[in-house]
């Protein structure tokens, strides 16, 4: 009982940082991530993560289309000064969030935050400690956004049942790209 109390408790947390974050928004039009992150960071009152700062100091956040943030310990609260910057970096087709200690509160402020991201369509989240709760997320996250066409969650405790829902919406997002595909090339001909 106390885990429920606890991950509503960080839930609720979460919601207001993202609040937070919200009504700073319209001020980060041509801002860079790193000054992004740092803001959001302060108004979050939370330690920037070094690895982040370094890899968005330095260049490398996001590489070839790749965010890789995996062992990376980054936290339930942590991911929500991420998320803002992983929103306004269009290119990104891949998120590796594999094993940066996320709980269910973390997965629902990503699939809030990172419905709609126009090129985004592989996310790793295995080794986190989500459950149930991350997973009904997830499982409406890719229904709602058809260019997933992948979501890692090995190693966590979300049951099978809910893995397979979640597979087979994943393999509709397939169908229907190859679909779309197949119909603009042979509009092309």
């Amino acid at each position: 009982m106390s885990s429920l109390v606890n991950d509503s408790l960080v839930h609720d947390s979460l919601l207001q940082d993202q609040r937070n974050i919200s009504s700073a928004e319209e001020i980060y039009e041509d801002i860079p991530l790193i000054a992004i992150y740092l803001r959001n960071c302060k108004i979050l009152d939370i330690k920037p993560n070094s690895g982040i700062e370094r890899s968005m100091r330095e260049g490398y956040f996001c590489k070839n289309g790749i965010i890789d943030l995996k062992n990376n310990h980054i936290g339930a609260r942590g991911i929500v000064p991420i998320l803002e910057c992983i929103k306004r970096c269009p290119p990104v087709v891949q998120l590796n969030l594999k094993e940066t200690g996320l709980r269910n509160a973390s997965i629902t402020s990503l699939c809030d935050k990172l419905t709609g991201h126009p090129n985004l369509n592989s996310i790793i989240l295995s080794g986190n400690d989500i459950s149930l709760g991350a997973a009904d997320d997830l499982l409406m996250f890719v229904e709602n956004n058809p260019n997933i066409i992948e979501l890692k969650i090995d190693n966590t405790q979300i049951v099978e049942k809910f893995a397979i829902y979640i597979s087979e919406a994943i393999l509709k997002n397939k169908i229907k790209k190859r679909k779309t595909l197949q119909q603009s090339q042979q509009q092309q001909a």
